[in-house]
Parts: C-alpha cells; sequence; structure tokens
C-alpha cells in the first residue's frame, strides 16, 4: 500500500472533529488482512506517532479505540488543515517532481502558506 495523503489528511481532520462522546465511542479496526484504505492509513498515523488511542489487536487484527491526535498530530494537521495551503502543497510537489514525506509535506506547508500570504 502506498500512502495517500488526502487520506491522511482526512483522518486527522476527522479525529480532530470527534467530540468527547463520539471519540470514547471510536475504533478503527481492520479485521483479517484486508483492511480499508482510510483504516491502514490510521495505522500509519498511530504507528508514527500521529495519533493515539488504546490499541485492541486481537488474533483476527488490529484496531485502535478512542483515537486523538498527539502534539505531532496536532502540528501535522495544523500544517495542512486550509484547503488552499493543501492544494499549494501538492501542486509544488507536482512540479517539482517530489515524493510526499511528513519532513516535505511541513516544509512545503510552511513555503504555501508564506507563498499565500504574501510573505
Amino acid at each position: 500500500m502506498k500512502r495517500d495523503w488526502d487520506i491522511i489528511r482526512k483522518v486527522l481532520i476527522e479525529v480532530q472533529n470527534l467530540s468527547l462522546t463520539e471519540r470514547d465511542q471510536s475504533e478503527y479496526a481492520a479485521d483479517g488482512l484486508e483492511a480499508d484504505l482510510e483504516t491502514s492509513h490510521v495505522f500509519l498515523l498511530y504507528d508514527a506517532g500521529f495519533l493515539t488511542g488504546i490499541r485492541t489487536d486481537t488474533m483476527d487484527g488490529r484496531g485502535v479505540m478512542c483515537p486523538d491526535l498527539t502534539w505531532q498530530g496536532h502540528d501535522l494537521l495544523a500544517s495542512i488543515e486550509s484547503k488552499p495551503v493543501w492544494d499549494r502543497v501538492k501542486q509544488m510537489a507536482t512540479d517539482k517532481g517530489l515524493d510526499l514525506s511528513f519532513e516535505t509535506v511541513k516544509l512545503l506547508a510552511s513555503k504555501a502558506l508564506a507563498q499565500i500570504v504574501g510573505v
């Protein structure tokens, strides 16, 4: 599976917008070998330290209950939450032929923001 940054951004926004009640009742679970793309990206974010939660792994698959953003997760989302900034980041990466890593996304996001606000 290849990382999909649009899904990563969607998951971060989704988790950030959960109310406390929704967070307590939420779980991302992957049963068996075939996990959907969103759930696979949740585990990438969890393993990279951008999400926290209660691991509910079993013999049948992986799970994360009560997902929340870590400090790093909030920072990453803050850099790509704005749609105009996110669109500019993707365009700059495409124009320059760059693969997106977490570091590249944050660097391009700060450059895109500076361009948008005219600094």
